[in-house]
């Protein structure tokens, strides 16, 4: 019986051996290789710049990103104190096992037992621990068996890799300490205000006390400190200090800070900086954007600040406005080189610039005009009756009237209509047009906005976001290319490798060059004798203005050959619900309101990036590229690309400011009702010689083009619909692996 029982314990221990060589077998496959641990390091805020230098030559810092707050030093950049505690506390044997300890395990293991717990101590070393707060290694924090696994064979790897200094200073730079803070650099300027290297023997003490329970020591202070006692006491029994030393440590007066510390750190352009990051996480994801990233953004510091002054003096000068968004763009490129989406971010972090959605009142009516003239509808020569005798008269109480509500009966040019800011005209065209067909142009143009398909929409009655109206108008200046908004033109790996590049963002519109030209030459005739008079200060601006009913909007959107520059203003009141509504400003005018900002801002500007190109132009002939990424795909979050084209992210959607007012252009009269949807009229035959268009761009091998794939995370191939987990890279079309065989359609769906 006894040799049975014997033959049992024997068979049970060998099934577990067996067991335990499979887990280990299995788990060790899935896990990462060592040149993956190799090519570690703590993670490191991203750093997004200016697009110009400082007198130092070296990049404008704009704003610091990272996924915690974290400040990666050396080892010896820590005070020894704080090693020797962190040794003393949480990895007594640090020195002298291989990533695992098996008498701290089983000390661990005894204790627990004999403590009737279960799961109370882990007796994890440093290494293992390490190993845990590594997040690209892929372990939970639960206390399973198989993870257990993993991690024992993860430090085992992290040994045969690095020294015990190095493995200790990887832990001290990733290990939470609470309040926010990764990394003992961060925990000492969190808590005490100093670097790590300045670090008294008693705040030492205290920070090595953190790790085991972070949130509850950060939280509370009393316990915190008894707990630094414990490290003080554990080092003075390793002898890790003397007696004297313990003393005068316990009696030393601690003041921690208790204010949680981000991250992130943004020096200006704060609502151009929430763009930015949108867009990055559009493009690769919310962890790679906080990775560590170089950032190089098209905002030029000098012009932002020309923005943010102009904006802020304008404002000020009214008696009504208290709202205002900016946006400029380089033509050729579709930089963008000035945005302010609001008087005051701290208050309110609504971009209006992307995110709003407001009426754009006349300032729509180039749209009206360009399409008019392109399809042979009229041109600036063609005659209109300046008066209320519509053709849809006696069939819709509709009747829109000029802005100050009188005709002058008289027939006038499309040029002059187009200068005065004539509603009878431009709702004349618009009916011989077609709304459809004006639409159609808006959206050549850049207009993404719902735009309603009746009448009114001639006057700007329906709501777009100010930089797509800026963007429109790109299309003027660019003989037919309209520049797509872009926030950033070169992205760095955190170890310096080209990941991405950005050129000349712009989008053939088709629109004739003659039609172009008739635009150009009646946008200056606003600045010269219109409504726009206070741009001609800046020399060849060109323009239009935009007034709501009731001037609840108003609008300035003006170019030069080098920028194009959107203003908007209003007078907004915040609800005690926390929602806005938009007040009326009486008398106040784009012209009046807008057109001062916009001069004042470009006069100053257009120089700058004269200047700017200039520079660009040397630092091209003489800067050394930064190297290629790899041509191996690296896998980032899975992410659906949003609307949208390269460069230039999907429109912002929010609450409350995008809601505009039922008013329609510049005009003082109720919102109309809506009119059916007018019919196209059938264009006439086209003229024997065909128009002009503009050139299309030189034609490149689509071989070399850009373009964006979805791949397989498992297969590095072209994903299928039936792919689990995808990515998307960006790379040139001669690339693009095959199909991904390994993931096929359930039996009996068909592909």
């Amino acid at each position: 019986m006894l040799a049975f029982l014997l033959l049992l314990i024997l068979v049970a221990i060998a099934a577990g051996v067996v067991l335990l060589l499979i887990l280990f077998v299995d788990t060790s496959r899935d896990l990462p290789s060592i040149s993956d641990i190799a090519n570690f390091s703590p993670e490191e805020s991203t750093q997004i710049y200016y697009s110009d230098t400082g007198p130092d030559g070296k990049p404008l810092l704009m704003a610091a990103l990272a996924a915690a707050n974290r400040r990666p030093v050396k080892l010896e950049q820590m005070s020894p104190y704080l090693r020797d505690a962190i040794v003393a506390i949480e990895d007594t044997r640090f020195r002298q096992h291989r990533g695992v300890d098996y008498i701290g395990i089983g000390r661990a293991l005894f204790r627990n037992l004999t403590g009737g717990n279960l799961k109370g101590e882990g007796g994890s070393t440093i290494t293992q621990q390490l190993a845990r707060n590594i997040s690209s290694l892929g372990l939970t924090r639960q206390k399973l068996l198989d993870r257990k696994v993993a991690e024992a064979i993860l430090a085992r790897r992290i040994e045969e890799l690095f020294d015990k200094d190095e493995i200790l200073e990887l832990y001290l730079n990733t290990i939470y300490f609470g309040n926010g803070a990764y990394g003992a650099e961060a925990a000492s300027r969190a808590y005490f205000r100093k670097s790590a290297a300045k670090l008294t023997l008693s705040e030492a003490a205290f920070l090595a006390g953190l790790p085991q329970r972070p949130v509850y020591y950060s939280n509370h202070r009393d316990a915190a400190m008894k707990r630094r006692d414990v490290v003080l006491d554990r080092m003075l029994e390793l002898k890790m200090i003397g007696r004297a030393e313990h003393d005068d440590a316990v009696l030393e007066r601690l003041d921690p800070k208790r204010v949680v510390v981000t991250g992130n750190r943004v020096m200006g352009a704060h609502h151009f900086v929430d763009y930015v990051v949108k867009h990055l996480t559009q493009l690769y994801g919310a962890d790679k954007t906080r990775s560590g990233l170089r950032v190089y953004t098209t905002l030029d510091s000098r012009m932002q600040k020309l923005a943010e002054d102009a904006v802020r003096s304008g404002v000020r000068r009214s008696s009504y406005a208290t709202q205002c968004g900016l946006i400029c763009i380089e033509n050729r490129t579709g930089r963008i080189r000035a945005m302010v989406g609001g008087m005051d971010y701290d208050r309110d972090q609504f971009n209006t610039v992307t995110q709003g959605a407001r009426q754009p009142g006349s300032a729509f009516k180039p749209i009206v005009y360009t399409a008019a003239i392109d399809t042979g509808k009229c041109d600036l020569n063609s005659r209109y009756r300046d008066d209320g005798n519509y053709p849809w008269r006696g069939r819709d109480k509709w009747l829109p009237q000029n802005y100050g509500g009188s005709f002058s009966h008289a027939s006038v040019t499309v040029r002059d209509a187009i200068r005065r800011s004539l509603n009878s005209v431009a709702v004349k065209v618009a009916y011989e047009t077609g709304v459809l067909t004006i639409i159609d142009y808006a959206r050549k143009m850049g207009i993404t906005t719902d735009l309603a398909p009746y009448l009114p929409l001639a006057l700007g009655a329906s709501a777009v976001r100010p930089i797509e109206l800026c963007s429109a108008y790109t299309v003027f200046a660019n003989q037919g290319k309209r520049a797509v908004p872009t926030p950033v033109f070169r992205v760095l790996e955190r170890n310096g490798v080209l990941l991405d590049e950005f050129g000349s963002q712009t989008e053939e519109t088709g629109i004739r060059l003659g039609t172009l030209q008739q635009m150009d030459e009646a946008l200056r005739e606003v600045v010269l004798r219109g409504t726009a008079t206070g741009a001609a200060s800046v020399p060849d601006a060109h323009g239009k203005t935009g007034t709501t009913s009731d001037n609840r909007d108003a609008w300035f959107v003006g170019y030069t050959p080098e920028l194009t520059t959107a203003i908007w203003v209003a007078r907004e009141e915040r609800l005690p619900n926390g929602r806005v509504r938009y007040r009326e400003m009486p008398g106040m005018t784009g012209g009046r309101l807008c057109v001062p900002i916009w001069a004042a801002f470009m006069g100053k500007a257009v120089p700058l990036q004269r200047e700017a190109e200039r520079e660009q132009a040397e630092r091209a002939a003489t800067e050394t590229p930064p190297p290629k990424k790899d041509k191996a795909l690296e896998e980032t979050e899975p992410l659906a690309k949003e609307p949208g084209v390269q460069g230039e992210p999907a429109p912002e959607t929010g609450t409350g400011a995008e809601v505009a007012p039922p008013i329609q252009g510049d005009e003082r009269i109720d919102e109309p009702p809506p009119l059916e949807p007018v019919n196209e009229r059938p264009a006439p035959p086209p003229p024997a010689t065909p128009p002009e268009r503009a050139q299309p761009p030189p034609r490149v091998n689509p071989r070399d083009e850009q373009v964006r794939v979805r791949i397989c995370a498992e297969t590095m191939r072209k994903a299928t619909d039936y792919c689990p987990v995808t990515i998307e890279r960006s790379m040139p079309r001669r690339d693009v692996p095959g199909e991904c065989r390994r993931h096929r359609p359930p039996p009996g769906e068909d592909r």
